[in-house]
């Protein structure tokens, strides 16, 4: 099932369409809009799960969050490119992130804990 990349969050703050409450991890119904170089927010949207690297809560206001990003794609195998900056939509803008590590193959969520 798809691919993952590393990435830093920023969520907006609940006065700003931000979240209510705690977004739950892995939650599936998170889409990416990835943006240009020169600001143009792609038309198309990709699925991924978000899974937390570092502790802390997925909540509005959450800034340079550093979570594991499940794409649901495999077609986007090896276009998820560190540098690539994004918005994240749940049903409307909620943040914004970039990409900054290596693009894996995903074999499976870590349920030991």
């Amino acid at each position: 099932m798809g691919t993952h990349a590393n990435a830093r969050l920023w969520f907006n703050p609940r006065e700003a369409h931000g979240i209510e409450g705690v977004l739950a991890p892995r939650t599936p119904s998170i889409l990416f809009y990835f943006v240009s170089e020169t600001g143009v927010r792609s038309d198309a949207a990709v699925g991924a799960f978000i899974v937390p690297i570092e502790r802390g809560e997925l909540v509005a206001g959450a800034e340079d969050v550093l979570v594991d990003l499940v794409f649901w794609n495999d077609a986007l195998e090896g276009k998820v490119l560190e540098g690539q900056e994004f918005e994240m939509w749940y049903g409307r803008t909620i943040g914004h992130g970039r990409i900054v590590g290596p693009q894996l193959p995903f074999d499976g969520f870590d349920t030991s804990s």
